[in-house]
């Protein structure tokens, strides 16, 4: 979750519900459904069981991924082989 935040540059909440993932495909459903309706009137009220906030500025950031993405492209040209 570090690694996200540091990447995205922007804080990442951690649900404390376990189904989380289940809850947000119901509330797309949901919001599919009923188009009219709001995020908020879907999803339960909730506070997060943490929060990871970004740790590094946002040019080391920018390498981090530069960095990652070459790895990806490098693995990626070596699958064409």
């Amino acid at each position: 979750m570090q690694t996200q935040a540091d990447l995205l540059q922007r804080p990442v909440e951690v649900s404390a519900l376990p189904d989380a993932t289940a809850l947000g495909v119901g509330s797309l459903a949901r919001l599919g459904a009923e188009p009219g309706l709001e995020v908020t009137d879907v999803l339960p009220d909730w506070k997060p069981a943490a929060v990871y906030e970004p740790r590094v500025s946002s040019e080391e950031a920018a390498e981090r991924l530069a960095v990652f993405q070459a790895a990806v492209n490098a693995l990626l040209e070596g699958a064409d082989g």
